[in-house]
């Protein structure tokens, strides 16, 4: 996994292909840059050769950053731009191949299971029925 990041800038397009990098692009942030102004600058993307869409508009001293969870494959022709009159920062990380490879031998092992199974469990039941679901959890794991 690493970092990424750009600054967009009003009338200058950014065009993006990951040339070098292998793995695919996550964008999870947009951030308003800086400036004086009061109106509102949005981010805007096209992927190949379709039509842009919004990603998120950001107003100073009111929406200044914008969560996003945006993911482009390695061979993705994608280009960012700004309407309005502020740059916007783009960040995010690249996921790799090997990541994924990773995270699935890991579910693959039962303690792994077993835990992400409490965890659901905690966090999705609250009442008397997570309490016996989880007291024959532990004793089908530990009578084993």
């Amino acid at each position: 996994m690493g970092f990424w990041g750009i600054e967009v800038k009003p009338g200058k397009p950014y065009p993006y292909h990951s040339d070098n990098v292998t793995g695919k692009l996550r964008i999870t942030q947009a951030t308003l840059g800086p400036g004086s102004s009061k109106e509102r600058s949005i981010i805007q993307c096209s992927v190949g050769h379709k039509s842009p869409i919004f990603l998120c508009s950001l107003i100073p001293n009111k929406i200044e950053s914008c969560p996003l969870n945006l993911e482009f494959e390695e061979d993705d022709l994608v280009a960012f731009s700004v309407i309005g009159p502020q740059s916007i920062h783009l960040s995010g990380y690249f996921v790799s191949d090997e990541g994924r490879v990773i995270r699935d031998d890991y579910e693959s092992y039962p303690f792994y299971k077993f835990l992400i199974t409490v965890i659901n469990l905690l966090f999705l039941e609250r009442s008397s029925i997570f309490n016996m679901k989880l007291r024959i959890l532990f004793g089908l794991i530990f009578s084993a």
